[in-house]
């Protein structure tokens, strides 16, 4: 009916009903005969998942820059991205090593343009080391880059977006390596200058139509 109160919520083990510690034991009797495995050494199957945890990791690494060879790890430091899957996956079996530094990326902002926009890679490694000279250099490039070019309230972002990735890499002095691809085959990062090309850009017609007919 209308307006008649609920009844209110009682706990299981308060009625008549309620379960006995006898009652309980009783019931999972038959989990006691299962006995926990012994953890003080390596039984074969932990070996096997230390060893299948290797291959997962070198199978599944985003740069698949590590590989298994005569029951050995081995790494690749030329594809490495330092992205840190190995050690988190295998934590016994690779730690972070002496040689350390820090990835600058940049152009990273929300809102920006179009929305929110993804930091772009532009050194891939650098020693972070007092008195950090190698930092302060590109840090420095950048802004009197930005300064120079930039608009009004543009941002570092937007200036990239607007004049190309290729030019801060002109003016910081890096030069352009694999892991500043974003997406390949859609927009080269490398580019021609005239002065690069053997004969520059003019070329003539009439003997560019001897070799490329119509």
């Amino acid at each position: 009916l209308r307006g008649t109160p609920s009844p209110a919520p009682t706990c299981p083990s308060s009625g008549p009903g309620r379960m006995t510690s006898a009652s309980i034991r009783k019931r999972f009797r038959h989990t006691s005969a299962v006995k926990s495995p012994q953890t003080a050494a390596p039984t074969p199957a932990v070996t096997g998942a230390r060893s299948t945890s290797k291959r997962k990791s070198s199978t599944f690494a985003p740069p698949r820059c590590m590989w298994m060879e005569d029951g050995k790890l081995k790494i690749d430091n030329r594809e490495c991205t330092r992205c840190m899957h190995c050690i988190n996956v295998m934590p016994r079996a690779l730690r972070i090593g002496k040689d350390t530094g820090l990835s600058i990326l940049v152009d990273a902002k929300a809102p920006i343009l179009d929305g929110a926009q993804m930091g772009s890679l532009l050194v891939p490694f650098v020693k972070a080391e007092d008195p950090y000279d190698e930092i302060k250099e590109v840090i420095e490039a950048i802004w009197d880059w930005w300064m120079e070019e930039g608009k009004n309230r543009e941002r570092l972002g937007e200036l990239i977006k607007r004049q190309g990735f290729q030019k801060l890499l002109e003016v910081t002095g890096i030069d352009p390596v694999p892991q500043h691809v974003q997406e390949p085959r859609t927009n080269p990062y490398i580019f021609w200058k005239e002065e690069e090309v053997e004969g520059g850009w003019k070329r003539d017609i009439n003997e560019f139509r001897k070799h490329h007919l119509r």
